[in-house]
């Protein structure tokens, strides 16, 4: 006999073991999400405040603004990739949606930014071919202003730089050959990048107004709660797996364990005929009497556990309802975890309805609506077994 009791306590070991480095698993997964989207946030967040300088200024931040942005997106792309792979992290898509839009419209601010520096760049390099005094010289240092004042000038200038624009064109017209054809380059190149470079303060206003950092935030909250419920898990598998353990090892060296535990259940306080006919009823649904042997007798732990369990899933079939509709991943997610209390607490057929309720929802099978009228029969079955349980031995609910 001790020797079944020994093997017992080993698979309980190693059950709470296995168990438990799940948990610690998914945790470090479910952290490591966490501290990429706060990191994300943070590039986010650096990015743009490069926004807020002026033209002057953000010019000299284009080389920063470029390395930022190719870590955003490699950010983006890691968090991606990792939610491909993960079942239990929260819904990214709205996330990653906008995080793209974001990128786009920074890529599309560095661009233009980059075109009119390489622009600049260009007519220096094809000015240095004419002398001071050469005609064509002075053409290229007005095209060169042009571009010099919409990087630096705060005032509106587009007018006419597209006027000096249009005349040095008309002056183009007069030159031959290679002169002229790299004359009118150039200023179909200059008209471009200054178009594209008025929509500059357009780019900027809604990279500073963008709603990135709020849906970053928000998936940052989502992330802390999945750490605290693993935290909650893991202490609650511990505190059920040392209760069972600490009941072996009484059962195995106090064979008269078994007597202490009907002196306790003798000293609970006398109920009434109508109050003892509800506690059998409640048999039905709820193995009492396992609870008490399994946590040795004691009547206040399993109230306490009775209590967390009436607590927490009162409401379940009406957030049952509602996910179904928002979001039928996490309804399965919570018709799996009713499975696993209906199993803990030894109520078989809570448990049953709950696991034909997950793969209903999981085939997306026309029974759910049916399976979980089922399902709510059984769990406010459970409920108020657990609730006269716990009026009978004079504990509040409140």
């Amino acid at each position: 006999m001790e020797r079944k009791w020994i093997k017992l306590a080993v698979l309980v070991s190693v059950c709470w073991l296995i168990t438990l480095s799940a948990i610690v698993g998914s945790y470090r997964s479910v952290e490591n999400s966490q501290l990429q989207v706060e990191e994300l946030g943070y590039e986010v967040e650096k990015l743009r405040n490069s926004f807020y300088f002026d033209n002057s200024f953000r010019a000299k931040l284009l080389n920063s603004q470029e390395l930022n942005l190719q870590i955003l997106y490699a950010l983006r792309l890691q968090i991606g990739a990792d939610y491909r792979d993960s079942w239990l992290s929260p819904d990214l898509n709205q996330l990653l949606y906008t995080v793209d839009r974001f990128i786009d419209l920074a890529k599309a601010y560095v661009d233009n930014e980059v075109a009119v520096s390489e622009l600049a760049r260009q007519i220096r390099r094809i000015r240095t071919h004419y002398p001071d005094q050469h005609p064509l010289s002075d053409y290229y240092f007005q095209l060169s202003a042009n571009v010099f004042e919409t990087l630096y000038d705060t005032s509106n200038q587009s007018i006419q730089a597209a006027r000096d624009v249009d005349r040095i064109y008309q002056h183009s017209t007069l030159l031959e050959g290679k002169e002229k054809k790299e004359l009118q380059q150039v200023v179909a190149e200059v008209s471009l990048v200054l178009g594209s470079y008025a929509q500059g303060s357009y780019f900027v206003d809604n990279l500073i107004a963008h709603d990135v950092s709020a849906e970053l935030a928000i998936i940052a909250g989502k992330y802390q709660e999945l750490r605290e419920q693993h935290l909650m898990l893991a202490i609650l598998v511990s505190l059920l797996a040392v209760g069972a353990l600490l009941g072996i090892i009484l059962l195995t060296y106090h064979p008269a364990q078994s007597r202490a535990v009907a002196v306790q259940r003798e000293q609970v306080p006398p109920v009434s005929r109508s109050q003892q006919a509800k506690a059998d009823s409640a048999d039905d649904e709820i193995n009492f009497d396992d609870m008490v042997t399994s946590l040795n007798g004691d009547i206040k732990s399993v109230c306490m556990l009775l209590q967390v369990f009436v607590s927490d899933h009162a409401q379940d079939i009406q957030e049952l309802r509602a996910l179904l509709t928002e979001s039928p991943v996490d309804a399965q997610r919570k018709a799996h975890s009713l499975k696993g209390i209906g199993g803990n607490l030894g109520v078989v057929q809570l448990r049953d309805a709950a696991a034909e309720l997950e793969t209903a929802i999981a085939k997306e099978s026309d029974t759910v609506p049916l399976l979980l009228v089922e399902l709510e029969k059984h769990l406010d079955a459970t409920i108020k077994a657990a609730q006269t349980f716990l009026n009978i031995h004079n504990v509040d609910l409140n």
